[in-house]
């Protein structure tokens, strides 16, 4: 993770690099042979993560910074209305909040803000350099302590007032009159009290999230109304019970398996994880997070276990997937009515490419960018007159150019489309050759990306397997004779071999469509 910087267009972009490694070859070591680089809109991916619940306190505020050389610039927007990366404070500085978060991450003090006004904050280091800063306004935080210090400062000097009446009533023979008085007013002091214990427990229940406070035996302390709506039972009937008891065997063993895991070391660890429990008779998927905390006077291991409720977040997921699933479908579809000598040919293509690319044992995402690209890759022939796809005699050189412009036409359709790797990069280079005989850029060697290297192998061998308006098919040895005879020169030969591999030893059906449907990814 690089961190965040601003893109081209000036808006705040998260950056990720990863090396391609090469297949170790006669023992030798391993090398890189490619640099991956990804980027994510920060504005529409991480920001809304760190502003999304809304303040319980008026003057809450949660932000990110990092530094940049010696200033401490504001990386997310802010309540003042500054956005993304626009405000700077030298490093140096010791009063703005954000100045305090970056040189003592995970902690917390009181400092002034941007504004200037007087804040208590916390501070979080994340990766790529960035502290996350939750903040409050100190006036606001402190209310209701300093009403509850006035309270008690008051409540002592009632007593002493108290005792001195008691002793002067006793002096005067007038003690139980008086005694009874002030038992009075105790008790509605006492009243007062139980008043406010109720508005601190209003406040806490107001919170979304699921909270439990487990003991140094692992019993529950204290929870919130969220978990006890999720538990099916108020929070004083849980008071004390097993985690078990209130969430059923399987996810309390989950969970107290991360209270261990908290505990271990210095027992102020962090760990989390995601847990699907049936809650409000449906199946809700949870994220789990422990802390552990050592509050009990002895110093006796305690653990803070928040519970936030995701379920429409990952559903919303599942969602877009299958959106883009019938979209892929759809656009495969008008593919195969306009060229129906290519029917079936990017689905032929997508499950020969994903075959390949597990073979050579690639990484998930990039599985994920080859048979994305695959499905996609003959989506600019929507561009070519029909009547140029079902020539049977040999094209002219402005019909070859039309053909070969249909990949720059497939990335124009395709570019408002946000995928998480190279896919427009590889549909682009499907027909670049090592060699640099290939188009559109005539790229050669480590210029051609991997995944672009896996298309143009898998695509020309479903082309020579399948038949077209100028010629018949060739067999399966046929097209993998050529192939091989290219390998090294125009197709990448650690490519080859494993799609020699898929096709001698997978089954055909399977690898030509014989099931119905587009690929996955």
């Amino acid at each position: 993770f690089l961190g965040l910087a601003k893109d081209a267009e000036g808006r705040p972009a998260a950056s990720f690099i990863a090396p391609v490694r090469a297949l170790a070859q006669g023992g030798g070591p391993e090398r890189t042979v490619a640099v991956i680089y990804a980027y994510a809109n920060a504005a529409k991916e991480l920001f809304p993560l760190v502003t999304r619940r809304p303040a319980a306190v008026s003057g809450a505020e949660a932000y990110l910074c990092a530094r940049q050389g010696n200033s401490i610039v504001y990386v997310s927007p802010l309540a003042d209305g500054t956005a993304a990366m626009e405000r700077k404070v030298p490093a140096d500085g010791r009063q703005p909040a954000a100045v305090a978060a970056v040189n003592r991450p995970e902690a917390f003090f009181e400092a002034e803000d941007y504004q200037g006004a007087a804040v208590l904050a916390v501070s979080r280091a994340l990766p790529g350099g960035l502290v996350l800063v939750q903040k409050i306004d100190k006036k606001a935080a402190m209310a209701e302590s300093g009403r509850h210090q006035r309270f008690l400062v008051t409540t002592l000097f009632l007593g002493l007032a108290l005792a001195g009446v008691l002793a002067m009533a006793a002096w005067r023979h007038a003690g139980a009159v008086k005694a009874r008085r002030y038992a009075e007013r105790l008790r509605r002091q006492a009243d007062d009290l139980a008043g406010r214990k109720a508005i601190l427990d209003a406040v806490n229940n107001t919170i979304s999230d699921a909270i439990i406070l487990l003991d140094p035996d692992n019993a529950i302390a204290f929870v919130n109304a969220a978990f006890g709506e999720i538990a099916g039972s108020s929070p004083e009937q849980l008071a004390g019970k097993s985690v078990a008891a209130a969430l059923g065997p399987v996810p309390a063993s989950r969970i107290i398996g991360l209270v261990k895991q908290t505990r271990n070391g210095d027992g102020n660890q962090k760990k989390s994880c995601e847990l699907e429990i049936e809650a409000g008779g449906r199946v809700r998927i949870f994220a789990i997070t422990c802390r552990g905390l050592r509050v009990a006077p002895d110093g006796a291991p305690s653990t803070l276990v928040t519970m936030s409720d995701i379920t429409e977040t990952r559903e919303a997921a599942r969602r877009r997937e299958q959106t883009l699933r019938q979209t892929i479908a759809s656009l495969m579809r008008a593919i195969d009515l306009h060229d129906p000598y290519s029917a079936d040919h990017s689905a032929k293509t997508a499950r020969l490419a994903e075959a390949v690319a597990r073979a050579m044992d690639l990484a998930d995402e990039e599985i994920r960018t080859v048979t994305a690209a695959a499905t996609l890759c003959n989506l600019g022939k929507l561009s070519v007159p029909q009547s140029v796809l079902t020539k049977e005699g040999p094209l002219h050189p402005d019909e070859l150019r039309l053909l070969r412009n249909e990949v720059r036409h497939a990335a124009a359709i395709l570019s408002g489309i946000d995928f998480d790797g190279p896919v427009l990069e590889t549909i682009v280079q499907k027909n670049e050759h090592l060699d640099g005989s290939g188009y559109p850029e005539g790229l050669s060697g480590e210029a051609v990306i991997p995944t672009a290297r896996i298309l143009a192998a898998a695509n020309a061998y479903v082309a020579m397997t399948s038949p077209r308006a100028y010629r018949d098919k060739m067999d399966a040895g046929q097209a993998l004779d050529l192939l091989y005879a290219a390998a090294g020169r125009k197709y990448d030969r650690r490519v080859v071999v494993a799609l020699m591999h898929v096709v001698e030893n997978s089954d055909q059906d399977a690898l030509n469509g014989a099931e119905a449907g587009p690929p996955a990814g």
